[in-house]
């Protein structure tokens, strides 16, 4: 490819990628007027929305068209679920915390509301994703870390005082799943709080209803149900030989896997609470 066409290729990308950029921020302007006359949020999720921040990064795979309000609704969610573990752990300096770790951080989806919730915090984004390292830490001036597949092997900038670990064990093994935990714990300050969610009941019956299968052919579907009923933790990979899927686990399993992690103590359960949705635990390091 010559010069010239290869600079046409290049000009061509970026301007469907700034369109792109423009037509979300287009559609989350308007999810915001919306969500911000509805009269079922209340005050505090409506001076978050006044606050946030709308753009989003064109590789964004948690935003999809059209679909601004949910993506908004979600980031709301996470944050209710934060404060609803802080105010359940028992320390009211705990509220405000110093520092906070975002693991995975996406492209912020609920970072942007955490930056607002929080100004003053100084928070540490992670992800397999370097662009999306790259992405949050120039726009919501966080502290990035590139993450690795083996959790057992990073090292974060902590002790953090909240911890946010969204929709990250939903993709993981047991075997991961206890390498995050562990993760979790060595990072997490005394007296600090960690959030982590999981899919558990709930996604249990849609899978087996049909109602959402999470990628998952039919012959996947078999043993994570079979599983999940059987010890409580249920997995299958996207594909053969890949080191990332769905899981379901049962709170029993969560709890022993946790147990297992480290000296802390689970401080509240919400079950589905993040989006009506995922399962949401939180813990206090003793």
């Amino acid at each position: 490819m010559s010069i010239a066409k290869q600079s046409y290729a290049l000009v061509s990308r970026t301007a469907t990628r700034t369109a792109e950029a423009v037509r979300k921020r287009a559609d989350l302007r308007a999810a915001k007027r919306k969500l911000l006359v509805d009269p079922t949020l209340l005050s505090t999720d409506k001076h978050l929305l006044r606050e946030v921040s709308l753009f989003v990064y064109p590789d964004d795979g948690m935003y999809i068209s059209g679909e601004g309000e949910h993506y908004l609704r979600v980031g709301l969610s996470a944050i209710r679920c934060i404060d609803a573990a802080l105010e359940g752990s028992g320390d009211s300096a705990g509220v405000n915390p110093e520092s906070i770790l975002d693991l995975p951080c996406g492209y912020g989806r609920v970072l942007r509301f955490l930056r607002v919730r929080f100004p003053s915090a100084a928070i540490t984004t992670s992800e397999l994703d370097p662009q999306a390292v790259d992405f949050c830490a120039r726009k919501f001036g966080t502290t990035g870390v590139m993450s690795s597949v083996d959790l057992d092997e990073l090292e974060l900038p902590g002790p953090f005082s909240l911890i946010w670990c969204g929709s990250l064990i939903t993709h993981l093994d047991p075997t991961a799943t206890e390498g995050l935990l562990r993760l979790l714990y060595r990072n997490l300050a005394p007296g600090g709080t960690c959030v982590f969610t999981s899919h558990g009941q709930r996604s249990v019956e849609w899978i087996e209803s049909g109602r959402y299968n999470y990628l998952l052919d039919e012959p996947a579907k078999k043993p994570v149900l079979s599983d999940f009923h059987g010890w409580g933790y249920g997995y299958a990979g996207y594909e053969t030989g890949s080191r990332y899927g769905v899981s379901v686990v049962s709170r029993d399993r969560m709890t022993a896997l946790a147990a297992a992690a480290g000296d802390w103590k689970e401080t509240r359960f919400l079950e589905h609470g993040w989006d009506d949705h995922q399962d949401v635990y939180a813990y206090r390091r003793r």
